[in-house]
């Protein structure tokens, strides 16, 4: 029995198994039926897009080059104390910010031990000066003396002479001759004492005329430092970084730093461009262009900007750095200071030939998508690009006077359907003469498709027939009971030919499109 209930049970469960089997057959069979009968969907109409356009056009504006660099002061000069002692007096304002002019007395140190100094160099080159006076009129009284002996020397030789040629004829003595000899030997001996009584008067008064030389020196060495016991402003400028010691009364040191000059009347910014901008302000020899720029420093009541002119380029490239650095000359100092942080605005020379296009409308590659008005389509070319500038690209090459897209997006690309923003939009025309889509012009910005949602389900009735009153036009009655099998009227009678215009369309829905109609199941 056991046997037999199981064997019963596995029958009816395989029996169930086929009946689900032939139902899901038939379904698939009815639905293939249903399939067939219904009418080819309608392909759907193309996407159009639409994006900003704007016409290519030559641009001859001028270029700038924008950087950021810093104000510094070429002319920048410490003041030091120039001798030791106390500080008597200060200028009218020694303190940071003051402007000075050139010449001024900033500051003065005791200088009783200086002009001690010179007075005493004074005393001693007057004192040299007066042995060198002494000696040097001396010196012609030797001259004198050597010019008397040079003439006594002459005498005797001569009558030395002539008593030899008197002994020689025999009459003369040889003691006269002696005599005469012994007198001419010492006049010769007296010239050379005078003249080396001479030389040595000479010797003197070169003696003399040194002292009296490094007594003058002396002297400007203590005037000098006396000199220096007063600061005066080299130049006209500003003071800054007044150091705590410059105080009336307290003592300093030699080259002790009092505070610093800077010369606001000559200023020059720094600052740093890259290789790509080095190569466009420089010649091909690699020297700078003559060109100007604008130095502008915002503050809180608005910004200050002063001209400037490119002066020269930097020795040499910190290590870890590109690029090179810039040096600009300001024509004048205006309300900048050295420290600010500004900007420069370089004017280079005019580009020919090139246009101006957004950067938006382009790929790093310069490939840009061009509006074929004719075919309604988009075009894709390639621009030389020539030089960037914030937001805009100049590129060489450009198709003058036809139009491009100003912004890619990742819809648009060649070959797509596109639609200017400033044509309004038109319905897409279906089969049969539907209308694909709203009518009506979309704003202009990021693409949009027209005519996407002009498609009419399949198996939805048109308007009219949703809508129609009972006993409109084209749609039978239906009688009272409902529709029998005989009088039903059959698929597709009474229905308008076409789509009223203007309907827009939904998609299609699955539910919608298996679902009978009344009656279809019988």
């Amino acid at each position: 029995m056991r046997f037999l209930a199981r064997a019963l049970r596995g029958s009816a469960i395989l029996l169930a198994c086929f009946a689900l089997l032939a139902y899901g057959g038939w379904r698939m069979v009815e639905a293939q039926r249903i399939a067939a009968q219904r009418p080819p969907a309608r392909p759907a109409p193309e996407r159009s897009f639409t994006a900003p356009i704007e016409t290519f056009a030559l641009d001859s504006s001028a270029l700038t080059t924008t950087v950021f660099g810093q104000i510094e002061a070429p002319r920048s000069l410490e003041l030091r104390a120039g001798a030791a002692g106390r500080i008597v007096a200060l200028g009218g304002e020694f303190r940071d910010g003051a402007l000075v002019r050139e010449g001024e007395i900033l500051a003065r140190i005791d200088p009783a031990a200086t002009d001690t100094r010179a007075a005493d160099a004074r005393a001693a080159l007057a004192d040299s000066q007066a042995r060198l006076a002494t000696t040097s009129g001396n010196q012609g009284l030797r001259q004198a003396e050597l010019d008397s002996a040079l003439q006594q020397q002459a005498i005797r030789e001569d009558a030395l002479s002539r008593q030899q040629q008197l002994a020689s004829r025999g009459f003369a003595a040889r003691t006269a001759v002696e005599t005469a000899q012994i007198a001419a030997n010492s006049a010769r001996q007296e010239v050379e004492t005078r003249r080396q009584s001479l030389a040595s008067l000479q010797n003197e008064i070169r003696q003399a005329q040194l002292a009296v030389e490094r007594a003058r020196l002396t002297l400007s060495d203590a005037e000098r430092a006396s000199a220096e016991t007063l600061l005066r402003a080299p130049f006209s400028g500003a003071l800054d970084a007044v150091s705590a010691a410059a105080v009336v009364g307290r003592n300093v040191s030699a080259n002790e730093t009092l505070g610093t000059l800077v010369d606001l009347g000559v200023l020059e910014v720094r600052f740093q461009v890259s290789g790509a901008e080095y190569a466009r302000l420089t010649d091909e020899a690699g020297n700078l262009k003559p060109l100007t720029a604008r130095v502008s420093l915002t503050m809180s009541d608005g910004a200050q900007s002063l001209p400037a002119r490119l002066t020269r380029i930097g020795a040499a490239v910190a290590q870890g750095q590109g690029g090179r650095t810039l040096y600009a000359t300001l024509g004048e100092a205006g309300g900048l200071r050295p420290g600010d942080f500004v900007r420069i605005e370089i004017t280079e020379p005019v580009l020919d030939a090139l246009a101006r296009l957004p950067a938006s409308a382009l790929t790093e590659d310069g490939r840009v998508l061009v509006f074929n008005r004719q075919a309604g389509r988009l075009e894709e070319m390639t621009l030389e690009i020539r030089r960037r500038s914030g937001d805009w690209v100049y590129v060489a090459g450009a198709p003058i006077g036809s139009e491009y897209v100003t912004q890619r997006t990742r819809q648009l690309g060649p070959g797509v359907r596109f639609r200017d923003p400033a044509t309004p939009e038109t319905p897409a025309a279906g089969p049969g003469g539907f209308g694909g889509g709203f009518g009506g012009q979309r704003g202009q910005g990021a693409p949009q498709a027209e005519g996407a949602q002009g498609q009419r389900p399949q198996g939805e009735r048109p308007q009219g027939a949703a809508q129609g009153a009972p006993g409109g036009e084209g749609r039978p009655q239906r009688p009272e009971g409902g529709w029998s099998g005989e009088g039903r009227p059959p698929r597709g009678e009474g229905r308008p030919e076409g789509r009223p215009e203007g309907r827009p369309s939904a998609p299609p829905s699955a539910s919608a499109a298996e679902a009978p109609r009344p009656g279809d199941a019988s």
